[in-house]
């Protein structure tokens, strides 16, 4: 399975504006479905979050992370992360948690599924 990012400005925006949203200390995950048989995953950390050494280090992390769970995520779905806050950037184990929560709440992981070890 590929990891396939979210191009473009316009699905940017249709993920932000037409989709669904749920946070988890500092992160949020936005998600609409897409029609087709696999995720595209975009990643974002707003400036509150720090400085842009931090906010790409959350950038890596979220998309090493997803690459990671990416069979255990539910297809079919446009998913943006945003790291919003300085405590999205306090370690990669919580970083990694919250990330989790968030798509756990999203219901794009299913509940079964415990955290894995990251």
């Amino acid at each position: 399975m590929t990891f396939t990012t979210l191009r473009g400005r316009e699905a940017f925006a249709r993920v932000l504006g037409k989709g669904q949203a749920r946070r988890s200390n500092g992160m949020v995950v936005h998600w609409t479905a897409n029609n087709l048989t696999s995720n595209r995953y975009a990643v974002a950390a707003k400036t509150t979050a720090g400085k842009s050494v931090v906010r790409n280090r959350l950038r890596r992390w979220a998309r090493e992370l997803l690459k990671r769970w990416q069979a255990l995520i539910a297809p079919g779905f446009d998913v943006v992360v945003i790291a919003r806050t300085r405590e999205a950037a306090t370690g990669y184990q919580h970083f990694a948690h919250h990330l989790w929560r968030a798509l756990g709440k999203a219901e794009l992981i299913s509940e079964d599924n415990p955290e894995p070890c990251v």
